[in-house]
C-alpha cells in the first residue's frame, strides 16, 4: 500500500513541475510596407511605413526618413487650416519591398505651404540592411559612364517627345529623386524643372532596356531588387504578369474605370479614334509610348462616364526577354511558344488602327488575350491586353 501511495505521489509532482521543452524556432519576420495617414474634410495625408524588420531600431531610422520624405509632420500639421479646401492637399504614395530594398514614389499637392496650389513629387529608395538611402549611381556597372549615357537618352530620346506648351521642360539635370520598378527607372523632377500640362511635378520613366548596364554582382541593388531576374528570357513568368489583367508597368487593368484614371492621372490630349473606340493617353510619365483602350464616346469625347478599360497598348515594353523594337518573331516564338491564331493586316485595315502594316499573333494569358502586332520586318512594335 505504501508503495502504491509513493508512486502516486511521484506522479503528481511531475505534473505539477514545470517541464523545459525546446521552443520553436520563430518565424523570421518579413518587411513590409503599410499605410498610414489622415483624412480630414477634403485633406488626405498618407505616407509609407517599413512594419516588420527584426532590426526595431534600423526600422525607426527607416521610417523617419520616409515620414520626413513624405513631408508628413508639416503636412499633417497643416491639414485643419485646409480641411475644406479646394482643390484639397492630398498625399500619396506607391511603391514596394522587393527582397531587401524598398523603392517608394511619394506626391503631395494642393495648398500644401500657402493657399497657392503647388505639386511635389519625391522618390526614395532604401538598403534594409544598412538603412542608408540608394545614390541613382548605385544602380550601374560604371556610374559615371551611365550616367553620362542617361543625360544622352534624355537629351536626344525623350525631350523631342515632350509637348511644346510645358511651362518648364528641363530634363538636365538629372534629378536627385527616383524610384525603381521591375518596368523601369522614374525620374521624379521638382515642377520648378520639369512640369506637365495640368501644372503638376514632371517625371520620366525609362524601360531597364533603355537605360546602361546595371550593376551585375549578386550583392548589387539591381540583383536584390529582382532586377537582374526580369532581363532574362522568362516566358512563363511574362504570361503570368499579363494574366493579373495589366501590362506591367502601366497603372491601369482591363475593367478599370477610365474616370477614376483620368481624375488621378489627368489627359495630356483629346482621345485619338481607332476602330471600336479611342485610345486615352494619361500624364503620368509611365503612359509614355502607352494607352488604354476604350469605348467611342460619342459626342462627350471627354466624356467618360461609365467607359471601362478595355484593352492596353504599349509601345514601350521590356519584360523577360519581350522588349518592343527589338524582338522577332522567331524570337518572340522561342520565347513564348506559338500563338493561338495570327492576323494579317493590310494598310488599310492597320490604319483603322494606328499601326504599321504588319501581323498580330494573339495569345491566352489566364482570362485575357495578348496580342503582340509586328511590322513587316517581322519586328515587335506594339503589345496589347484585350478581354
Amino acid at each position: 500500500m505504501m508503495k502504491r501511495l509513493l508512486i502516486l505521489l511521484t506522479a503528481c509532482l511531475v505534473l505539477l513541475c514545470p517541464v523545459a521543452r525546446a521552443e520553436e524556432p520563430a518565424t523570421p519576420r518579413e518587411p513590409v510596407l503599410v499605410d498610414k495617414g489622415l483624412d480630414l474634410g477634403t485633406a488626405s495625408v498618407h505616407w509609407p511605413q517599413v512594419e516588420g524588420m527584426a532590426d526595431e531600431t534600423l526600422q525607426a531610422a527607416i521610417n523617419g526618413i520616409l515620414s520626413e520624405a513624405a513631408g508628413a509632420p508639416a503636412l499633417t500639421g497643416r491639414m485643419g487650416l485646409v480641411m475644406n479646401a479646394e482643390p484639397a492637399l492630398t498625399a500619396g504614395w506607391e511603391g514596394e519591398i522587393r527582397g531587401d530594398v524598398l523603392s517608394c514614389s511619394l506626391y503631395a499637392e494642393g495648398p500644401l505651404e500657402t493657399d497657392r496650389f503647388r505639386s511635389v513629387r519625391r522618390g526614395v529608395t532604401i538598403d534594409l540592411r544598412t538603412g542608408e538611402p540608394v545614390a541613382l549611381a548605385d544602380l550601374f556597372a560604371d556610374p559615371e559612364e551611365a550616367l553620362a549615357a542617361l543625360e544622352d537618352t534624355l537629351s536626344e530620346t525623350v525631350a523631342p517627345e515632350l509637348s511644346a506648351h510645358l511651362a518648364n521642360s528641363d530634363l538636365l539635370p538629372l534629378p536627385e529623386d527616383f524610384v525603381i520598378t521591375p518596368a523601369g527607372l522614374t525620374l521624379l523632377y521638382p515642377a520648378s524643372q520639369l512640369s506637365t500640362l495640368s501644372d503638376r511635378a514632371g517625371a520620366v520613366t525609362l524601360s531597364w532596356h533603355e537605360l546602361p548596364a546595371l550593376d551585375g554582382s549578386e550583392d548589387g541593388i539591381p540583383a536584390r531588387f529582382g532586377l537582374t531576374a526580369v532581363r532574362q528570357n522568362d516566358g512563363d513568368a511574362l504570361m503570368a504578369c499579363f494574366a493579373e489583367g495589366s501590362i506591367p508597368g502601366i497603372p491601369a487593368a482591363i475593367g478599370d474605370e477610365v474616370t477614376a484614371l483620368t481624375e488621378r492621372w489627368h489627359l495630356p490630349a483629346e482621345p485619338d479614334l481607332y476602330e471600336g473606340g479611342r485610345y486615352v493617353q494619361l500624364e503620368d510619365s509611365r503612359f509614355r509610348g502607352c494607352w488604354i483602350m476604350t469605348d467611342d464616346l460619342g459626342a462627350g469625347i471627354k466624356d467618360f462616364t461609365g467607359s471601362k478599360v478595355h484593352g492596353i497598348r504599349a509601345d514601350r515594353f521590356s519584360l523577360y526577354g519581350l522588349t518592343t523594337g527589338q524582338s522577332e518573331r522567331e524570337e518572340v516564338r522561342e520565347l513564348l511558344g506559338d500563338p493561338l491564331s495570327v492576323v494579317e493586316l493590310d494598310r488599310d485595315a492597320a490604319d483603322a488602327m494606328r499601326l504599321p502594316e504588319g501581323v498580330s499573333e494573339y495569345r491566352q494569358a489566364g482570362e485575357y488575350r495578348l496580342r503582340l502586332h509586328f511590322d513587316t520586318d517581322g519586328t515587335l512594335v506594339s503589345v496589347f491586353l484585350l478581354p
